[in-house]
């Protein structure tokens, strides 16, 4: 299966969690799902070096050597080299908890993976995913699942990744602080599609989880503290966080940057020079507070046997102020500020008074890009703050496609809630807007995407 196949293990739902529905103070950076995907190394142009061993997999991690699945799960997960080295390290909570419905759906929750950034729940279920199924034919089931009582105070991001195991699936929650929840209430939806190619709620299973809290005291810190300049920029190296299913780089952007630090790119090296990758599966990526870029996630787990770790910088993506903002103008048919490489496919007026907005932006190293975000600026009516963040539908477009092979969307209240895509050659991105009862003047853009753009000045920092 190429990257772009894999591009269905990135639900709508996670994306509508994560970030699509409303941006959120803390968004997540999320790369799509990807097999076998090839990281080009460029040249090295700042360089830290991390001593010391690692050691992801205490002697306190829960063995269960007894669960006789455990090898075959970790065969049976391909897509994150580093959860497969923690199930073959046998690093896992079992659970084994299994279901059955009254229409005779089965379920199992095999076991959990535990640290204190994450929590994965593999599960087992008969049924094709929601989304996942082909025809829609009346009677067929497909499932859903997901947390029934939101966590509160945790921010997190969420999404099913399928293994290579049939009907086995990883529920993967990803939290953007050390604090994960100690008890979670997870939920298979069953749906029944009708006639009439809906859906109906056909019966659900619900399993209480207990997370062990001795797993998410399992984190090795290193401490960096080194400031470097970007482009006129100043950038901070706050620490190294490893745990057993990954790794977050903390970054802090100067308070007197005049541009807002997008992405940056970072490849890590141990001293086998092994390279450890970015993850490819949900979350790679926080910003903090201030907009700013402030963790860089990676895979983790081939940490435990390396003396030191080098990170290698070799591009930036930034906004200047002055540039992250733009005037949206349906009578000029444009947008202000427009960052290279984004163009405006599509501005429509519709005649219930809603602007439609189609943006496209070519497609970058398999990170699954957001372009930009709406507000109401004007000052004769008040703005729905809940509307105005609205990005009411994603996907991925090609080259020599007829428009109607690319994309085949659900539509509800304005938002995209299902997609199914065609991937060809030269594939970008395409982000859908409303903004409802238009009036000229009175709204603008946030840019949310800038081209990365690689360093040509060697920059060079080693920490001992």
């Amino acid at each position: 299966m190429s990257g772009f196949e894999a591009m269905d293990l990135v639900e709508e739902k996670y994306l509508n969690e994560a970030l699509g529905k409303k941006y959120r103070r803390k968004p997540a950076v999320v790369y799509w799902g990807i097999r076998g995907g090839v990281a080009a190394a460029a040249a090295a142009v700042f360089v830290i070096i991390f001593a010391g061993v690692v050691n992801c997999f205490p002697a306190t991690a829960y063995a269960v050597s007894r669960i006789s699945f455990l090898g075959d799960l970790a065969r049976a997960v391909t897509l994150d080299e580093s959860m497969r080295v923690c199930l073959e390290k046998e690093y896992a909570q079992y659970v084994g908890e299994k279901r059955r419905t009254a229409d005779g759906d089965e379920s199992e929750v095999c076991c959990m993976v535990v640290d204190a950034s994450r929590v994965s729940i593999f599960f087992r279920t008969d049924v094709p995913e929601r989304g996942k199924a082909g025809g829609g034919e009346d009677g067929q089931k497909v499932f859903e699942a997901g947390i029934q009582e939101e966590p509160g105070s945790y921010e997190y991001t969420s999404m099913v990744i399928n293994t290579d195991a049939e009907n086995l699936y990883e529920y993967r929650m990803d939290f953007m602080d050390k604090k994960i929840p100690e008890m979670l209430k997870f939920r298979i939806n069953y749906y029944e599609a009708g006639k009439d190619g809906g859906e109906k709620m056909a019966s659900h299973s619900d399993y209480t989880l207990y997370p062990d809290m001795k797993y998410a005291r399992v984190v090795k810190t290193y401490k960096v503290n080194k400031s470097f300049y970007v482009e006129g920029q100043k950038i901070r190296i706050e620490s190294l966080e490893i745990y057993p299913t990954q790794a977050k780089l903390l970054l802090q952007s100067d308070k007197g940057n005049t541009a807002r630090l997008n992405d940056i790119s970072v490849s890590l090296y141990d001293d086998k020079g092994r390279e450890y990758k970015q993850n490819r599966n949900g979350t790679v990526g926080s910003y903090g507070e201030d907009g700013n870029l402030a963790a860089k996630w990676y895979e983790s787990s081939y940490f435990t046997d390396t003396d030191s770790i080098t990170a290698v910088i070799d591009g930036v993506e930034m906004i200047p102020e002055g540039k992250r903002y733009g005037k949206i103008s349906y009578k000029d048919k444009r947008i202000d500020n427009m960052p290279d490489g984004v163009s405006v496919k599509k501005m429509a007026l519709e005649k219930d008074g809603r602007l439609k907005i189609e943006l496209n932006v070519p497609a970058a190293d398999g990170k699954w890009v957001y372009i930009m975000r709406w507000e109401y600026i004007g000052k004769e009516k008040a703005g729905d703050p809940d509307v105005d963040l609205v990005v009411s539908g994603r996907g991925i477009s090609s080259d020599g496609e007829k428009e109607g092979h690319v994309l085949s969307e659900d539509e509800t209240n304005g938002v995209i809630t299902g997609r199914e895509l065609s991937i060809g050659k030269n594939p970008s991105f395409e982000e859908t807007h409303y903004i409802p009862d238009y009036t000229e003047g009175d709204y603008q853009s946030e840019w949310l995407y800038a081209p990365m753009k690689k360093l040509e000045k060697p920059v060079t920092v080693k920490i001992k």
